[in-house]
């Protein structure tokens, strides 16, 4: 009989990974393919703001809302899927992964905000601005710094009002037992959803970075495809690891996002990049945006943030994010920059 419950134990255990998995794929795929259109339509010559912010607040929002109306969405997404079905504990993480985890973690991008910060100190000059000198690259970097900061925690906490506000103004019916079986039942069904949904977004993604006609999008199919690789990672990390003083766990994802992010970058500028084939400089952007982004994030960072509130604790998190995120782009993208081959025209444009 122990053996029995081991055995089952273990194979609970595989079909949990197999959802969570099944969830992340599709939600960080969403969420990069919305950070890369946003990305695109606010990228104009000489913007005021970084494009990537754009993503950063919209998640930070999401987030918000999805942490303040959990009651409400765990039961609507009972209601959907098991038809007036008792609520349980694997609904609500089922949920926090799809939409924490998956979409908002992979649509904001801690690795993208400090490989920004990067290329203002080095004078890496973006496309569209003008060269700058010591004291623009100064302000750059400041500038850069207080406004994801601010407006990260600040869409946190405007979706967090909005959230508890719509979960105010909803009656919910109070919850009945559950029983095994119908346990089982819905994370049979739940399970097999995900894997479904999980298969069709990837089949779906790899059609469109093969077919001809998807040459221009080619860079952002290739990055769908390795999005799902770097949400999965970061979630076990999370899983792992945020536990104690500090979350670890996302501190270790968003300093491993910024290290593929730099890795990326650098190679894509590295001299005679230009004449790479365009499925190496798909896969060099795709490691940058793709896995580098969606391993890394600032939603989930602003809203541990918001939690730990005023305190020495969220300035040393604080911190030592920025410190190490900056460490790993100096040590990746500046080694390649300051080589002896240096930067040059980049692969793809």
């Amino acid at each position: 009989m122990q053996l029995r419950s081991s055995v089952l134990s273990v194979q609970g255990g595989i079909w949990d990974e197999v959802r969570v998995l099944g969830l992340l794929i599709p939600t960080a795929m969403l969420g990069v393919l919305v950070r890369l259109a946003l990305t695109s339509l606010t990228s104009y010559s000489s913007p005021k703001l970084a494009p990537v912010l754009y993503s950063q607040a919209l998640g930070c929002v999401v987030i918000g809302i999805g942490t303040g109306v959990k009651p409400t969405l765990e039961w609507m997404w009972v209601t959907l899927c098991t038809c007036r079905r008792p609520i349980n504990l694997t609904s609500l993480i089922d949920l926090s992964v799809a939409i924490n985890t998956g979409f908002c973690g992979s649509l904001t991008t801690f690795s993208t905000f400090m490989l920004d910060v990067f290329k203002a100190y080095t004078y890496i000059t973006p496309s569209g601005y003008v060269a700058r000198n010591a004291k623009g690259a100064t302000f750059d970097v400041i500038g850069e710094v207080i406004a994801t900061a601010g407006i990260s925690i600040a869409s946190v906490q405007l979706g967090l009002g909005i959230g508890r506000a719509i979960q105010g103004s909803i009656h919910l019916p109070e919850s009945t037992s559950d029983t095994s079986k119908s346990h089982r039942a819905r994370k049979i069904t739940s399970t097999t959803a995900a894997i479904i949904l999980a298969i069709a977004a990837y089949v779906i993604a790899l059609a469109l970075a093969l077919s001809p006609s998807t040459a221009s999008t080619r860079q952002w199919t290739y990055a769908l495809l390795f999005a799902p690789a770097g949400a999965y990672t970061r979630h076990k990390l999370a899983q792992l690891a945020n536990k104690g003083v500090l979350p670890w766990g996302t501190l270790t994802s968003n300093v491993l996002g910024c290290i593929f992010t730099s890795l990326g970058f650098g190679l894509v500028h590295l001299q005679g990049s230009a004449m790479s084939s365009a499925v190496r400089c798909n896969v060099l952007h795709a490691l940058q945006d793709g896995l580098g982004g969606a391993l890394s994030t600032v939603s989930s960072l602003a809203a541990e943030l918001n939690t730990l509130g005023v305190s020495r604790k969220s300035t040393a998190y604080a911190a030592l994010s920025v410190l190490l995120g900056q460490a790993a782009c100096i040590v990746v993208a500046g080694s390649m920059k300051w080589s002896e081959m240096g930067f040059g025209e980049a692969c793809g444009g």
